[in-house]
């Protein structure tokens, strides 16, 4: 399997991209993604968003040297809800101590994120979503929406881990997944530009399901210029994607 990413600059953001993505392979077995989207009506979003996805490579790029420090830590050994855990918590922690160090407001961290942890031998996907976005699998596409007003971890901060987790995040588990990605709601903002276009196509469908230009490594990239160019279809609000298959 193989993976692709794109991260688009939406009209309506002509200076910063508010969305953010980060995906390794931290092991043989294991894929761990993010894709994080600044609120636009906080402040200096695009800090934000960067600041989670940065957060996610640090812990990611400790994992493989975790085993070298303590014996018992086999990521081999490890279910796919034990390595989520472990991700999430870290994530939440870190998160609570740049906040503190860095002085930061609510305002300054309302961000969303979509946690994906991939075990390729046995096929099975969980995705952790704080916020909105969207999530496909395999033939299947599920929109997160919360009318708009996405619950942040940001407020809740002063809460445990486990009372985040629990109460202000949604997990989705899949098995047999051959096909799968993760995105921002800005996927959801494609608009059509070019008012002579006649076809129609759905640009949803068209970057997390379909496989045209699969063999190139930036496959997501020539998606959304084409349907630029042969459907006036750009978006409005930034795009992050991450797709595996």
């Amino acid at each position: 399997m193989q993976v692709y990413s794109t991260l688009q600059l939406g009209e309506f953001h002509p200076v910063f991209c508010e969305d953010f993505l980060y995906s390794k392979q931290i092991h043989q077995d294991w894929l761990v993604a993010g894709v994080m989207d600044g609120c636009s009506s906080g402040k200096d979003s695009h800090f934000a968003a960067t600041l989670f996805g940065k957060i996610l490579k640090k812990i990611l790029q400790e994992f493989p040297y975790l085993a070298l420090k303590n014996a018992k830590w086999e990521l081999e050994q490890l279910s796919i809800q034990q390595l989520s855990h472990q991700v999430l918590c870290q994530f939440f922690s870190l998160i609570q101590t740049e906040k503190n160090n860095l002085f930061l407001e609510i305002e300054e961290l309302v961000a969303t994120c979509l946690i994906l942890v991939y075990h390729y031998p046995t096929q099975k996907a969980l995705i952790t979503v704080s916020g909105d976005g969207v999530v496909a699998i395999n033939d299947q596409i599920i929109v997160i929406e919360q009318n708009d007003k996405p619950d942040y971890l940001a407020y809740h901060l002063h809460k445990t881990f486990d009372q985040w987790l629990t109460n202000h995040t949604t997990q989705y588990s899949f098995e047999q997944v051959t096909n799968l990605a993760i995105s921002t709601d800005g996927i959801l903002s494609f608009a059509k530009n070019n008012t002579e276009t006649v076809y129609e196509i759905d640009p949803i469908r068209y970057l997390m399901l379909d496989t045209d230009f699969s063999q190139q490594d930036n496959m997501l990239d020539r998606k959304c210029l084409y349907l630029e160019q042969e459907y006036g279809l750009k978006p409005n609000d930034d795009v992050a994607i991450i797709r595996l298959f």
